[in-house]
């Protein structure tokens, strides 16, 4: 498969300045973004403005929590002659790899219904409940406990 090119290098600069203490150099020595870190650089290709190799970051690793901030970048062919400079803590990532992290991290709705709703479980609840409040009133403290009570429907 052929990686996308998401930026082009328009001559010997730096494609893109981040904030990290490390570089990303094409295999021929090019350098290709200054203050590289590559957790904040995810599945992105980028064409050497001297060779015309595309290196390409690697994805987010497995395990690994996804960036708070995130700029997706779209395949180009257009060369950049300036470096992008991101800001720290943003993430820059091509946009397969940011379709890759929505599907694994979308919110899905629970197939069945872990906690089975029965009258045993909801008074089990109730006496928990109550007990956490008068112990904490024994205590001295929470002198304003309350138990907040939400309507249940259980249905067999």
């Amino acid at each position: 498969m052929t990686p996308d090119i998401h930026f082009v290098q328009g001559g010997d600069a730096p494609v893109m300045a981040g904030s990290g203490p490390g570089e990303l150099s094409c295999a021929c020595g090019n350098r290709l973004i200054s203050g590289y870190e590559p957790r904040l650089f995810l599945g992105v290709g980028i064409q050497c403005g001297r060779c015309g190799t595309v290196t390409s970051t690697p994805s987010l690793a497995e395990g690994d929590v996804p960036p708070a901030a995130a700029i997706v970048a779209e395949p180009s062919v257009e060369p950049r002659m300036v470096a992008m400079t991101v800001p720290a803590g943003v993430a820059v990532m091509g946009r397969t790899e940011m379709e890759r992290l929505a599907a694994l991290f979308r919110p899905v709705t629970p197939v069945e219904n872990v906690y089975r709703m029965s009258p045993e479980l909801l008074d089990s609840v109730d006496g928990l409940a109550r007990e956490e409040v008068s112990v904490a009133r024994s205590m001295g403290g929470y002198q304003h406990a309350r138990l907040f009570v939400f309507p249940v429907v259980v249905t067999n």
